[in-house]
């Protein structure tokens, strides 16, 4: 009986240990601000030179920001950040384009749960899906970025450009 005992407060104790580090390890990958969580968790991939804008949904947001792969700030990225119990974590870094890149009719990424592209800067709105995407202006570019969160990927995405009267542009 006394071994038994003995056992199961041992189990009790290393459970105990094994729940509070882990608890330890979230909290300090945790950060007060989605901006304090990517400037903290740089990626060698993309370095950020200056931040776009950061668009929030639910209980994420995605931080878009130039870096450069060739030229200075001739590439815009993202970062999509996930708010959790103890404050905001780093989930992963996507590439957009290059802005010198006349083409705007595809998204550039698509992931699961969102989808981002360029767009001409004629356009007053972007239909994904038949879903409104954000629309993101760019400094000194002949784009604008669309961004959607909630959207089906397995599909392929039908996406339209549109002028200030809702029509379409070619």
């Amino acid at each position: 009986m006394k071994h038994t005992l003995y056992r199961i407060t041992l189990i009790f104790i290393l459970l105990t240990i094994v729940i509070v580090s882990f608890d330890t390890i979230n909290r300090s990958s945790s950060f007060t601000t989605p901006l304090e969580a990517l400037e903290t968790t740089r990626s060698s991939l993309y370095d950020v030179q200056e931040i776009i804008e950061t668009v929030y949904f639910d209980d994420y947001a995605y931080i878009f920001f130039y870096t450069s792969l060739q030229s200075r700030k001739d590439y815009v990225a993202g970062a999509k950040i996930r708010k959790g119990k103890y404050g905001w974590k780093q989930v992963n870094m996507f590439g957009v384009g290059y802005i010198a890149n006349q083409q705007t009719n595809q998204p550039n990424t698509v992931q699961e749960g969102y989808s981002v592209g360029f767009a001409p800067t004629i356009a007053a709105s972007v239909l994904v899906n038949e879903q409104l995407a954000t629309l993101i202006e760019l400094e000194n570019s002949q784009k604008k970025l669309w961004f959607v969160h909630h959207i089906d990927a397995t599909n392929e995405l039908k996406i339209n450009f549109l002028d200030t009267n809702g029509n379409p542009i070619d």
